[in-house]
């Protein structure tokens, strides 16, 4: 593991922590890394050996991603598609040059698209921020879309994160999980007062061990619910296809190595190896 973080230019960024990773009735250890590539490796703050509740033997790992405030307003924005018809070219161009002369401040009365395109490009040469640049651009082509174009549908808002059907947030589960967190921090928090420590150690294996039955239970409910699902006139649903394994991807070629041990470089080059591979076997046969 270290000479092939070594020779790939890798770096493990966790921290000094009290509490070990990796917490069992066989013992404990700080198995578990975070490791990162030397881009990331400037922007991954905070990282954490988190005190909550993993329902596992392994602690979660927490750490942020730092991003420029622009990153993170690219991301969140949803790209639109425009319907531009012909007859609005015209109106575009127009509103185009006229966004360009508010937002450059460029003086475009009786210029050409050719005069303008020049003055833009003179511009682009002198500014000190190319980035800035580009982007106030871009906002101007985008302002024109809006003002001229109609877009081909309303963008929907994303989800920041997925849900499971199984759980259940404003019943036990939650409510077991806040506790479980709770005397767990308490027993890892209690280190002089050695009784004190094994009563809550006890209290807290119990709760995770009940909390741990709940979520095995709600997962077994949850299951058995989808596969009654299936409809009476319709028995060949998504519970069908897994049994009669029909929903296996179909395989697809890769690369193969040419008798002279070389690496097929893509599809089309793999399918004429195999061809020819099949070619002679098939002569052979017809003599």
């Amino acid at each position: 593991m270290v000479e092939f973080i070594a020779s790939n230019q890798l770096y493990i960024i966790n921290e000094d922590s009290p509490r070990r990773k990796f917490q069992s009735t066989r013992g404990e250890s700080n198995i578990d890394l975070t490791i990162v590539n030397n881009h990331m490796l400037a922007d991954v703050t905070g990282w954490e050996n988190a005190e909550v509740e993993s329902a596992s033997d392994h602690n979660i790992l927490k750490f942020s991603i730092s991003l420029e405030a622009d990153e993170l307003n690219k991301g969140n924005t949803p790209e639109l598609k425009y319907i531009i018809k012909e007859k609005q070219r015209t109106e575009f161009y127009n509103n185009l040059f006229h966004t360009i002369s508010k937002n450059f401040q460029i003086e475009i009365t009786g210029g050409s698209a050719a005069d303008i395109d020049e003055e833009m490009h003179t511009r682009l040469t002198r500014h000190s921020n190319i980035r800035r640049f580009i982007e106030t651009f871009d906002d101007t082509v985008l302002e024109t879309c809006r003002a001229t174009c109609k877009s081909l549908k309303t963008p929907t808002k994303k989800l920041r994160g997925k849900t499971v059907p199984w759980w259940s947030y404003a019943l036990a589960l939650t409510t077991m999980r806040k506790r479980t967190n709770a005397l767990r921090r308490l027993y890892q928090r209690t280190k002089n007062n050695s009784d004190l420590r094994e009563s809550r150690r006890v209290q807290y294996a119990t709760a995770k061990t009940a909390y741990q039955a709940t979520i095995k239970r709600k997962k077994t409910l949850s299951w058995k619910k989808h596969c009654t699902a299936t409809s009476p006139t319709n028995p060949w649903n998504g519970i069908f296809r897994i049994a009669s394994g029909k929903t296996r991807q179909k395989a697809t070629m890769t690369t193969l190595q040419k008798p002279d041990g070389a690496i097929t470089a893509d599809m089309i080059e793999t399918l004429t190896v195999t061809l020819e591979q099949l070619i002679p076997q098939e002569s052979n046969q017809d003599d």
